[in-house]
């Protein structure tokens, strides 16, 4: 009887980490997309220096970088069958990194899978560091 009890009490905790490890069904599995607005840059520069900063930082990581606009880049990244869609806008003094699309990245509106946002955090930190 007790040794039922245990077997018992070991398949619900493994039923439990399991439905963790999915992560909450109405969020479809994923994490809400981490934005990062207005990071400031270290030092000075003009701002076309800061949009070569960008560009050099987010093609160093596999992104393909084309120009929106003033002061506005728009950044891709394909890994397999995911693919990532960022805006960059910079002045001279910071920068953003904000969500436009992705292709099976997203699991519910506002969230995505978490391969997204560390996509998203290697490249601001790669922006932030120059490298």
């Amino acid at each position: 009887m007790r040794r039922r009890g245990i077997v018992a009490g070991l398949l619900l905790a493994a039923a439990s980490l399991g439905a963790c490890q999915r992560g909450d069904p109405a969020t479809g599995g994923g994490v809400p997309i981490q934005a990062y607005d207005n990071i400031v840059f270290t030092g000075s520069a003009t701002t076309n220096q800061r949009g070569d900063q960008i560009k050099r930082a987010a093609i160093a990581q596999g992104w393909v970088v084309e120009e929106r606009g003033p002061r506005l880049l728009r950044a891709t990244y394909t890994l397999r069958r995911y693919q990532a869609v960022v805006e960059l806008p910079y002045t001279n003094t910071g920068f953003s990194v904000r969500y436009v699309s992705s292709q099976n990245l997203e699991t519910a509106p506002g969230f995505v899978l978490r391969d997204y946002n560390a996509w998203v955090d290697r490249l601001q930190r790669a922006i932030v560091t120059g490298r």
